[in-house]
């Protein structure tokens, strides 16, 4: 007796109640980004010429290697362009972010595409399913790139051809693109003195 039993502290729910999900939706007021128009300009300029000579270099060797029914680009690259190209610095731009998020995503991809047998009558399961499996371990390597969820729908449902089909996926397009968008990224974002690339190197665990 006497003694004042301390009331325990309720855990929050693991979901918020609708005020709360109304304000989270409503997001933060704009802010600009601070940043005079000649460096948004010079910025800008610096972007462009390094977007360029790196998709030139793909796009050329693509256009080469048609002729041998060969493939060299796909869609998610463009989106990887201006990570990597225009915003050097953010997280998700880094190269553990682009290499390794690519190349996982393609081996989700290719690997649901043989389990449902290439059968793309299950299109609506196939496609969803890769995006997330490959988002899933993304999050467990920490290598979450946002395009490599297109690269992973690519490879698992593209119609088939005599190199997309298999794990050759894997080679090309995917490594040996990354691997030259990678360079250009690394030699074009270090030589202006305001940029350097990469800025995080980051561990797997």
């Amino acid at each position: 007796e006497g003694q004042v039993e301390e009331e325990e502290e309720e855990e929050p729910l693991p979901v918020v109640g609708w005020r709360e999900f109304l304000e989270k939706v409503k997001g933060p007021e704009y802010t600009e980004s601070g940043k005079p128009v000649s460096e948004r300009l010079w910025d800008a300029v610096l972007s462009f010429g390094a977007a360029f000579v790196g998709l030139f270099v793909v796009c050329y060797l693509h256009q080469k290697a048609d002729a041998l029914e060969d493939n060299l680009f796909i869609g998610s690259f463009g989106a990887s362009a201006v990570l990597i190209y225009a915003v050097p610095e953010a997280p998700l731009s880094q190269p553990w972010n682009f290499f390794v998020g690519h190349l996982l995503s393609a081996v989700v991809g290719v690997t649901i595409r043989n389990i449902f047998n290439n059968n793309q009558d299950y299109f609506y399961i196939i496609a969803p399913l890769s995006c997330a499996v490959a988002i899933f371990f993304q999050h467990m390597l920490l290598c979450i790139h946002p395009p490599g969820g297109s690269t992973a729908i690519v490879a698992s449902t593209r119609p088939i051809t005599t190199r997309w089909y298999g794990y050759y996926f894997l080679v090309t397009p995917v490594a040996l693109a990354l691997t030259i968008l990678l360079c250009v990224a690394l030699l074009l974002n270090n030589i202006p003195r305001r940029r350097r690339y990469p800025h995080i190197i980051r561990a797997m665990f």
